[in-house]
């Protein structure tokens, strides 16, 4: 299961992440605040389930989404920005 911190453990070491280092994050609380901090920005957007994407904290998509979709949020929300920012 993904949330059993020795999976977690496995899996970050596989990619390559510090072995010692994983292990101290693992059993620590040091990004808790992060974390916290996350889960509220989704309570704040309703997110219920993953995957959901948001860009530039006002465009989401909820669920699993094809590439050209998530291209065509990042193309709104680059359009939406550069008319806010584009004198």
């Amino acid at each position: 299961m993904i949330g059993d911190p020795a999976v977690l453990e496995r899996i970050a070491i596989e990619v390559g992440l510090p072995d010692e280092e994983v292990r101290q994050l693992l059993a620590g609380d040091h990004y808790a605040a992060e974390v916290r901090e996350d889960e509220q920005l989704a309570a704040s957007l309703a997110i219920t389930a993953v995957p959901f994407f948001v860009v530039d904290r006002a465009i989401a998509a909820s669920g699993a989404q094809p590439a050209e979709l998530l291209r065509k949020l990042l193309d709104r929300a680059w359009a939406q920005r550069s008319a806010l920012t584009t004198p």
